[in-house]
């Protein structure tokens, strides 16, 4: 059995350019937004994975990444151009962040996660950014991972772009990384809440994301079979999800489990058949199944040795 999830992955927004002193009302460019990275995934009982959450850039600066270990990666937002920059901001980022003045354009985006900067000056209306994404996982109506603006609040936003001696200049926002799945809570990490169908993790800040632990499910043989006298040593009950102590009840005279191992072992002092409950343990819970065990007599043991 395994957990299904939907998932969610914004890094941090890139901070505005800065500004010359003394140039008044001229604007750098606006921080990128934040990568964005929206899909599902399959995860295995007990599966822990490191959440990281990336914060905002400061003035010029670049956006972190956010990430659930093993699964994706998205990149922080690029730093908007800042005034004079003739080459823009570095081509690093989510979404690259607009120019500044008469700069180049701002650092490029990577592929699926954001659009690039343009390569006009970033203003107030027009930061140059990259483009929206919708959240459609977390049960709010909020849309992550905005473009480079005036002062942007929510995740993954880029931040504003300088204006003169660079006072109102802003860092890009933290990123976010939030993970639903269908029903009641079963895994832990992160705050939780419901929108009444999807339990809903939702990560500020870097954490770990753990599944639930299945209980077994046993696989060895259902039928197992010795003779009186004879060492019985054919079976070792296994079963899936890592169990942690076995167990049997009703076993034939003679024979015992070991509860570490599983392995069925001992002399059978009785001929007839039983059966046996087997379980497998762990965290999760346990796993049962019927085991027969046919026990032959010294008589019916020595026919079949003859023919």
């Amino acid at each position: 059995m395994s957990l299904s999830v939907d998932y969610i992955i914004v890094a941090g927004g890139a901070g505005g350019g800065t500004n010359l002193t003394g140039f008044g009302v001229v604007w750098a460019g606006g921080g990128g937004a934040g990568g964005f990275l929206q899909g599902s995934t399959t995860l295995g009982s007990g599966d822990a994975r490191t959440i990281g959450v990336g914060g905002g850039g400061g003035v010029a600066g670049h956006g972190g990444d956010s990430a659930i270990s093993g699964i994706a990666t998205a990149t922080g937002g690029g730093q908007g151009g800042s005034y004079g920059n003739m080459s823009g901001g570095p081509a690093s980022g989510g979404s690259g962040g607009g120019a500044g003045g008469d700069a180049g354009a701002g650092g490029a985006g990577i592929a699926g996660q954001g659009t690039n900067g343009t390569s006009s000056s970033g203003n107030s209306s027009n930061p140059g950014g990259g483009l929206a994404a919708a959240n459609s996982i977390s049960g709010a109506s909020v849309t992550y991972s905005q473009p480079g603006n005036w002062g942007g609040t929510t995740p993954g936003s880029g931040g504003g772009g300088g204006q003169g001696d660079s006072s109102f200049s802003t860092g890009g926002v933290n990123g976010i990384v939030i993970i639903r799945y269908l029903g009641a809570q079963v895994a832990t990490g992160g705050t939780i809440t419901s929108d009444g169908t999807h339990t809903i993790h939702t990560f500020t800040a870097g954490g770990t994301f753990t599944a639930p632990v299945i209980a077994p499910v046993i696989t060895s043989p259902s039928t197992a079979s010795g003779s009186v006298g004879i060492a019985f040593s054919t079976y070792t009950i296994t079963g899936t999800n890592t169990p942690t102590s076995y167990s049997a009840t009703g076993l034939p005279a003679g024979l015992s489990v070991n509860t570490g191992t599983g392995a069925i072992t001992g002399t059978p002092t009785a001929a007839g058949v039983s059966s046996v409950t087997i379980g497998a343990t762990n965290a999760g819970g346990t796993g049962t199944a019927t085991l027969t065990i046919t026990v032959l007599g010294v008589g019916a043991t020595r026919m079949f040795l003859v023919f």
